[in-house]
């Protein structure tokens, strides 16, 4: 949800020029907001490596737990045709 926020120069993920860098710091503003106020936070997002050590560093003095979901590579290619019909 927080992705597709932006209405006027919306890219996919995917492709060149998104706004990823300004998502990722919307994200870790708003799990620092929700921390700092007391509550759980669950983020729900396809992360690489850099990211989660962006994230384990940013909240290095919270107790955080990583649960990795992994799918086949034939269930993937079916989501992505999926997708891109509905994208175009």
């Amino acid at each position: 949800m927080i992705y597709h926020q932006v209405v006027g120069g919306y890219v996919q993920a995917w492709k060149k020029g998104n706004h990823i860098q300004t998502f990722w710091k919307v994200c870790l503003n708003i799990i620092d907001t929700y921390l700092s106020d007391g509550f759980d936070v669950i983020f729900n997002y396809i992360i690489k490596l850099e990211n989660l050590e962006l994230l384990k560093e940013r909240f290095i003095n919270y107790n955080i737990k990583f649960v990795i979901l992994m799918v086949d590579e034939e269930t993937l290619l079916l989501r992505d045709k999926k997708d891109q019909k509905i994208v175009k």
